[in-house]
C-alpha cells in the first residue's frame, strides 16, 4: 500500500519547484543567494581546479535559465543536460572540505538543490524530489533559510522534529538545544522521506502515476 504522506511529500517538492520556475523574480532571486559567495576571497594562489569547481557551479546554475527560454526543445534539451554535468561536478566534493574558502557544504547543497531543479524541468517528479532531499541532508539549515523556508515548516513540522528526538512532550522546536541537534532531526526526518521515496520509484517503475498532475498544477497540501 502507498503511503499518502509521503506520495504527498512528492507533490508538494514538485509543486515548489514549479511555483519557483514560474516566478522569474523568485528564480533570480534564489540563483543570487547562491551564487553572491562564489566570489573569490582575496587569496594569494587558488589551485585551477577550485576555480573549476566554483565556475561549473556557476554557469550549470545559468544554464538552467537559458534553457528555460530556449525557443526549440532540443535547445532546451542541450542546456539541461549541460546544466546537470557541471552541478554534478560541485555536487562530488567531499562536504567536510573547503574549496577556494568557501564551505564545500555549501557548495554541494546547492548543486544538489539546482539538480532537482533540473530534473523537474527534464519531467522526473521523482528524481527531481530525492535530489531537493538530498540538498536538506547535506544542509539542512541553508535549505531551510535560503531555499524552501514555506516548504521545510510543511516537510519537516515541530511534531516531527521531536518525535525524531525522542521527545513528544510540548518543547517547542525554539528551545531545541543546539542549531546541531535540530540539523540532525530534519536530516533523520529527510532521510526516511527519501528512502520511502527510492522504495516506491522503484516499485512503480514503468507506471504514469495518477498524482502527476497535482506536482504542476494543484497546490500541494501539507503534509
Amino acid at each position: 500500500m502507498l503511503d499518502l504522506k509521503n506520495i504527498w511529500v512528492l507533490v508538494s517538492i514538485n509543486r515548489f519547484i514549479q511555483d519557483t520556475l514560474e516566478d522569474e523574480k523568485t528564480r533570480n532571486g534564489l540563483k543570487l543567494r547562491c551564487t553572491s559567495k562564489l566570489r573569490i576571497q582575496k587569496q594569494e594562489f587558488f589551485e585551477f581546479s577550485e576555480q573549476s569547481v566554483l565556475s561549473n557551479l556557476y554557469w550549470g546554475i545559468d544554464s538552467i535559465e537559458a534553457a528555460i527560454e530556449a525557443q526549440r526543445p532540443e535547445d532546451r534539451s542541450f542546456r539541461l543536460m549541460n546544466s546537470e554535468q557541471m552541478l554534478q561536478v560541485p555536487a562530488m566534493l567531499d562536504e567536510e572540505e573547503v574549496t577556494a574558502t568557501i564551505p564545500n557544504r555549501y557548495l554541494v547543497c546547492c548543486s544538489y538543490f539546482y539538480l532537482s531543479v533540473v530534473r523537474k524541468l527534464q519531467g522526473d517528479e521523482w528524481q527531481a524530489a530525492l535530489h531537493f532531499l538530498q540538498a536538506v541532508l547535506v544542509s539542512p539549515r541553508l535549505v531551510w533559510t535560503e531555499f524552501a523556508s514555506q516548504l521545510c515548516e510543511s516537510l519537516f513540522p515541530q511534531s516531527s522534529i521531536r518525535m525524531v528526538q525522542g521527545n513528544c512532550s510540548s518543547r517547542s522546536l525554539e528551545s531545541v538545544s543546539s542549531e546541531d541537534e535540530m540539523d540532525e532531526a530534519i536530516r533523520e526526518v529527510a532521510r526516511r522521506y527519501k528512502e520511502c521515496l527510492v522504495y516506491y520509484q522503484v516499485m512503480l517503475y514503468g507506471e504514469t502515476p495518477w498524482w502527476r498532475n497535482y506536482c504542476s498544477k494543484q497546490s500541494p497540501r501539507s503534509v
